[in-house]
C-alpha cells in the first residue's frame, strides 16, 4: 500500500466525492474522465482545423481520436482513474477559450468572457494538479495574458489556501506526514525511484531518468537535467513561444513545444503525457496536402516519437515475466538507457522537434520579407 503524496488543493477538490457511496463516486468520477477526453478531441480538432466527417483532410479528426484512445497515457489515465487526466482536460479547454479564433474576431466583452472563463479553468486545473497546469499559467503569465494567467493564480492560490486552512484544521500534523511521505515515495526501490533498477521506472516521463542513467549521482543528474531544461526554455523564448500568436494553429504550435517541454522538469508519470495531445493535433494539422517538404519532415518528426507512446505501460514488466531471453537481455546497459526510459525519450525527441518547427515558422516571415 502506498501512502498518498497529493498536495491539500487535490484533496479538497476530490472531497465532494468522498461523499458518495464508493461505487458512485467512481462511476461519477469515470465519467467525468471521459467527457474531459472527448472534450478535449472536439476542442483540439477545432484549434487545428480538423473537421469531422468525409475524407481527405477531415478524416485526420478520426485519426486524432483513434490515437488518443490508443495511446497509452490516456488508457492507463482512465484505468488508474488519475486527478491529471481531468486536468490535462482543463488545460485543453482552457487553451481553447484563450486562442485565436480561426472564423471570427470576437468583440472585447466576448474575448473578455472567454479569456476568464479559460483561466478559472486553468486555475482549477493547477489545484487539482500543479506538476500539469502550472507551466501553463506560467506560459500565460509571460506573455503577459494577464485575464488568462492572472485569474489562473488567483483562483489556484485561493483553493490552495483555503485547502491549507481545512488540513490544518482537521489534522494539524498533516505537514509531516506528507513530506515523510514524499520523502518515502523516493527511497530506492519505492514508487517514485528513478534510478536504474527503480522497478516503476518504464512509467516515469522526466529528463532525470535519463541523466541517472549516466551519471550515479543524483545531484549531479540534477543539475545535469537543470541545464538542459534552461537550454530548452531559453530555446523556446527565442523561438517565439511567448508572442502573441495571429491564428489558432501558431498557438496550438507553442502550446505543444509548451506541453512536451513541460514533462521534461519535474517528475511525471505516463498519464500526465495525455498533455501531448496537443502535440499530436498539430502535427495531424501539418498533413494537409500541399504542405512544403521541409514542414512535412517536422510534421514526422514530431509523429514518430509520439508512437512512442502508443507502447502498453504495462508491456515491458509482462514481457519480463513471460521471457527468459527477455530477462537476460534486461541487464544490459542499453535495456536502461534507451528501452526502459522510452516514454523520456520520446518526450524528449518531441521537444526538440517542435522547438526546431517553431524556429523555422519563425524564420519564414523572415524570409518572406527579404525575399520581396
Amino acid at each position: 500500500m502506498w501512502a498518498s503524496v497529493y498536495p491539500p488543493p487535490t484533496l479538497i477538490l476530490l472531497a465532494p466525492l468522498a461523499k458518495l457511496p464508493p461505487r458512485a463516486a467512481m462511476t461519477t468520477w469515470t465519467m467525468l474522465i471521459l467527457l474531459g477526453i472527448a472534450l478535449d478531441l472536439w476542442v483540439l480538432s477545432k484549434m487545428a482545423g480538423l473537421r469531422s466527417g468525409g475524407a481527405g483532410r477531415d478524416g485526420r479528426s478520426w485519426l486524432l481520436m483513434a490515437g488518443a484512445l490508443a495511446a497509452a497515457p490516456v488508457q492507463f489515465g482512465i484505468l488508474a482513474g488519475q486527478p491529471g487526466m481531468v486536468a490535462v482536460s482543463l488545460v485543453v479547454l482552457s487553451a481553447y477559450l484563450a486562442s485565436p479564433l480561426p472564423s471570427r474576431i470576437p468583440s472585447e466583452p466576448s474575448r473578455r468572457r472567454r479569456e476568464l472563463l479559460g483561466g478559472a479553468l486553468l486555475g482549477i486545473a493547477c489545484a487539482l494538479k500543479p506538476q500539469v497546469a502550472a507551466p501553463f499559467v506560467l506560459f500565460y503569465l509571460a506573455s503577459r495574458r494577464w485575464r488568462v494567467g492572472g485569474t489562473a493564480l488567483c483562483l489556484a492560490a485561493i483553493i490552495t489556501i483555503a485547502s491549507v486552512i481545512a488540513m490544518e484544521a482537521t489534522n494539524p500534523g498533516w505537514a509531516s506526514a506528507w513530506r515523510d511521505n514524499l520523502a518515502a515515495a523516493l527511497e530506492p526501490g519505492s514508487i517514485n525511484d528513478r534510478a536504474p533498477g527503480g522497478p516503476y521506472r518504464d512509467e516515469i516521463i522526466d529528463l532525470q531518468v535519463l541523466t541517472r542513467t549516466l551519471w550515479q549521482h543524483a545531484f549531479t543528474a540534477q543539475v545535469v537535467s537543470a541545464a538542459l531544461v534552461a537550454v530548452l526554455i531559453g530555446w523556446y523564448v527565442r523561438a517565439g513561444g511567448l508572442r502573441r500568436h495571429s491564428s489558432p494553429v501558431s498557438e496550438l504550435l507553442a502550446l505543444s513545444s509548451l506541453a512536451a517541454m513541460s514533462l521534461l522538469p519535474v517528475y511525471h508519470r505516463v498519464y500526465d503525457a495525455a498533455v501531448l495531445l496537443f502535440a499530436f493535433a498539430w502535427a495531424l494539422q501539418q498533413l494537409e496536402e500541399g504542405r512544403d517538404a521541409r514542414r512535412r519532415w517536422v510534421c514526422w518528426a514530431a509523429l514518430l516519437p509520439l508512437a512512442v507512446f502508443l507502447v502498453p505501460f504495462d508491456l515491458l514488466s509482462s514481457v519480463l515475466t513471460r521471457s527468459e531471453l527477455a530477462r537476460e537481455v534486461s541487464n544490459s546497459w542499453w535495456w536502461h538507457a534507451l528501452v526502459v526510459p522510452h516514454y523520456a525519450w520520446g518526450a524528449l525527441l518531441i521537444t526538440l522537434a517542435l522547438l526546431w518547427a517553431q524556429h523555422q515558422q519563425q524564420l519564414r516571415p523572415r524570409f518572406v520579407h527579404q525575399k520581396t
